[in-house]
């Protein structure tokens, strides 16, 4: 239909332009001047052009309506699927850490935060395991894992700097950057980890997502929430990132300040 209606426009701007060098438009001898059979014909020309430029914007915004609608849709798909995935395998590791700590004589104190030593009699020693720096949850790095027209694949990892973060909860925003540098929310408060995650200093974890359709300029993530010290100090978050994929080699990290308070601003009125 797009095809149809941009022939349309052509061949009618060609009439436009040829049909008041073919003659006149018209006839002025008359008391009361009207248009001859060729003016008649460059109104209806007129006319014409301009019922199907619109209807051709009406139709190119409906299919971009329809597009943006099924990549969210087919998004919010993948993300749930993915999420699921990692669920599971995140109780399992779990449950096998809880195994290991149990064969030398150790467990988890979830409440307290903290690796406490199993004791069989009266004393109740302790062993407490703490680190005086204060750990800095964070972003990473992305790694694009496929890319083709149709799909992108990508990890995100995570990681603790300094000192292990504990009872790590955070949802996730995500937008695009269209290639006319406007912003589109495609997520809002998504659960990207399992919750209360533990996660020791400078070690890693990762998650993949699958983007439909990769034609835009960026990713941009905000990442919401709390972690805590094994003090039970509580740290925010609140902090963008962005993955740059319109070029040959995608570039990871955080907006400049101007752009920074921008997509805050963003985030914030969705």
């Amino acid at each position: 239909m797009k095809l149809f209606l941009t022939i349309i426009i052509a061949a009618m701007q060609f009439l436009i332009v040829i049909l008041p060098l073919k003659g006149k438009m018209s006839d002025e001898n008359l008391r009361f001047p009207h248009l001859t059979g060729k003016g008649k014909l460059l109104v209806l020309c007129c006319i014409i052009t301009l019922i199907a430029t619109v209807w051709l914007y009406s139709k190119v915004e409906n299919d971009e309506n329809t597009s943006r609608l099924k990549f969210e849709r087919e998004l919010k798909i993948e993300l749930k699927k993915a999420n699921d995935s990692y669920t599971t395998k995140i109780d399992s590791s779990n449950k096998t850490t809880i195994e290991i700590l149990a064969k030398y004589g150790l467990k988890v104190d979830s409440a307290q935060t903290r690796i406490e030593k199993l004791v069989k009699d009266s004393t109740n020693v302790v062993t407490k395991i703490y680190n005086s720096e204060d750990p800095e949850f964070a972003m990473y790095k992305i790694e694009t894992i496929k890319r083709t027209a149709d799909t992108l694949k990508i990890k995100i990892f995570f990681t603790s700097n300094d000192a292990t973060s504990y009872k790590v909860n955070f949802k996730m925003d995500i937008a695009i950057l269209d290639l006319k540098g406007k912003l589109k929310m495609l997520v809002k408060d998504f659960n990207m980890l399992a919750p209360n995650l533990t996660l020791s200093k400078d070690k890693t974890i990762s998650y993949d997502i699958d983007f439909p359709k990769p034609n835009y300029h960026s990713i941009v993530f905000r990442m919401k929430g709390t972690y805590y010290k094994f003090d039970n100090k509580k740290f925010n978050l609140d902090r963008l990132y962005s993955y740059e994929i319109n070029k040959e080699t995608p570039t990871f990290g955080v907006p400049s300040s101007l752009r920074n308070d921008e997509m805050k601003a963003f985030f914030q009125n969705k």
